[in-house]
């Protein structure tokens, strides 16, 4: 299970492993909270975050298996449109984000 096409498990295995994975998902679910469900129900295993499953794992509800030396990290773009950068909404965000 993935949320975008192989990405997480393939970056996960990347970061851990040093090397790629070629990993075809049995089901393909687009919302992080409904993979952890499936796992849950015993659809399989899944690279999920730490936020997600860290109070799972404590009521022993999930099993951690691995947890890596090198922390995996996910890189968040903030995006608007160029000619919308004058509006206020947008220069509170690039202020508030330090990009100014």
């Amino acid at each position: 299970m993935a949320i975008e096409v192989r990405l997480a498990a393939r970056r996960f295995w990347r970061v851990v492993f040093g090397r790629r994975i070629d990993v075809h998902p049995k089901l393909i679910i687009p919302d992080l909270r409904a993979i952890r469900q499936a796992v849950e129900s015993g659809f399989g295993f899944s690279v999920l975050p730490h936020y997600l499953c860290a109070d799972w794992v404590k009521k022993n509800r999930f099993t951690l298996v691995l947890k890596p030396a090198r922390a995996v990290t996910n890189r968040i773009w903030l995006a608007f449109r160029k000619y919308e950068r004058h509006l206020r909404k947008i220069k509170r965000m690039l202020k508030f984000y330090q990009f100014q």
